[in-house]
């Protein structure tokens, strides 16, 4: 049996491979983290709401058309559980600003995999008032 602690890590480890995925604009990757016997859903910044399989990957397929490497990152990452489910929260930090993210995960065959993944504009009014200016 996992400790807490192999959990988290096992969460931390699916988040990262997530993220670098998406500064690779690896669509081959990307693919495989995202569960298939959970329902799925995405809400990149700006956008709508996608709901579904086929939904969710085309978008990342449209985000990845063209799109070369970048600086995004992951930081900060807090991980919760809840029983056979665990989020992550998280900042992306990438040349254009900072995003807030949160990411669920479900376990599917032993591995964890996406479930939901929504990215946040964060307003400097929010980080002044929690103390997390960026100086």
């Amino acid at each position: 049996m996992q400790t807490m602690a192999d959990r988290k890590q096992a969460v931390l480890d699916a988040n990262r491979v997530f993220y670098e995925a998406l500064a690779r604009a690896d669509y081959p990757t990307m693919e495989t983290l995202w569960a298939r016997e959970h329902d799925i859903a995405v809400i990149h910044p700006g956008w709508s709401p996608l709901h579904g399989r086929k939904a969710v990957l085309d978008a990342w397929r449209r985000i990845f058309t063209g799109a070369s490497q970048s600086s995004l990152n992951c930081s900060e990452a807090k991980v919760y559980f809840m029983e056979d489910a665990a989020f992550v929260i998280c900042i992306e930090r990438m040349p254009e600003g900072e995003v807030v993210a949160t990411n669920i995960f479900v376990q599917e065959h032993g591995a964890w995999k996406l479930t939901h993944h929504h990215g946040g504009l964060i307003a400097q009014i929010a980080r002044e008032v929690s103390g997390d200016a960026v100086h």
